[in-house]
């Protein structure tokens, strides 16, 4: 029976360590013992591949040793905070600085380890490659901030809409050509801006656009700022993602 649990527990070893060793997340573990504090006895493939030191560099000494201070996987400083209240930490954007100069974004989730008496015996870090999708979400909150600023300058007023025409977005020239704040043209609000005989023209937009890449385009009566029926030159274009209609950008132009 003893034989038995030995290997039984020798193959779950070997399994955990061929877990870790290969996920695709950092993986690295410190002794958090006051005899071999700091020192690490675990640094897996991804640790390797995305911070450039190899585990034959790190295993068996501090991380203040190996790496540079501006380095930022984690200081001993908050290792002995965790070792004093030990606690779940995560860092949801950390910053590493690698030996070739460049800058990484790591989120990183630091977990105590505890031993049989409730004490912290190591400390595991686990922590994913965030540059590229900071990069992406930076790219696009910057993309998103030209075309607001490219919208609000149009001599155009823009609706967007979904399949149903349930507005999500007007610019300010829209607001100006109908004193409709954009609050009010929220949802079916902006219906309120058409003469009441026309308000029922969208089942037409969407049959023209299902069975045409060209603008649905009409002259329509719209209530302008100074509540006078004038009219405005429609023009509305499909959003499409692939083949499917997800939605439609409508731009109003007073003539």
């Amino acid at each position: 029976e003893r034989k038995r649990a030995d290997i039984e527990i020798r193959s779950n070893r070997s399994f955990l360590l061929s877990l870790v060793a290969n996920l695709p997340l950092l993986i690295a573990v410190k002794n958090a013992g006051p005899a071999n504090f700091g020192t690490m006895v675990e640094w897996n493939k991804a640790a390797e591949h995305i911070t450039g030191y190899a585990a034959a560099e790190v295993i068996g000494r501090r991380m203040a040793d190996v790496f540079p201070p501006d380095f930022g996987l984690s200081s001993e400083a908050e290792d002995h905070a965790m070792v004093a209240s030990p606690a779940i930490a995560d860092h949801l954007e950390r910053p590493i600085r690698l030996a070739d100069g460049s800058l990484r974004y790591l989120h990183a989730i630091s977990v105590p380890l505890l031993d049989e008496l409730g004490k912290v015996e190591y400390i595991l870090c686990i922590a994913e490659d965030i540059t590229q999708r900071r990069e992406q979400e930076q790219h696009l909150r910057s993309s998103e901030a030209e075309l607001a600023a490219m919208t609000h300058a149009s001599p155009l007023g823009l609706v967007q809409v979904d399949v149903y025409g349930h507005c999500t977005y007007v610019n300010r020239r829209f607001e100006t050509i109908t004193g409709m704040a954009r609050e009010q043209a929220m949802g079916f609000g902006w219906f309120e801006a058409l003469d009441r005989k026309e308000r029922a023209f969208f089942d037409e937009v969407f049959e023209h656009q299902r069975n045409s890449d060209e603008p649905y385009q009409r002259v329509m009566h719209f209530r302008r700022a100074d509540g006078v029926m004038a009219w405005m030159g429609l023009k509305i274009a499909a959003i499409r993602i692939g083949y499917r209609i997800e939605g439609f950008v409508a731009t109003l132009d007073d003539i």
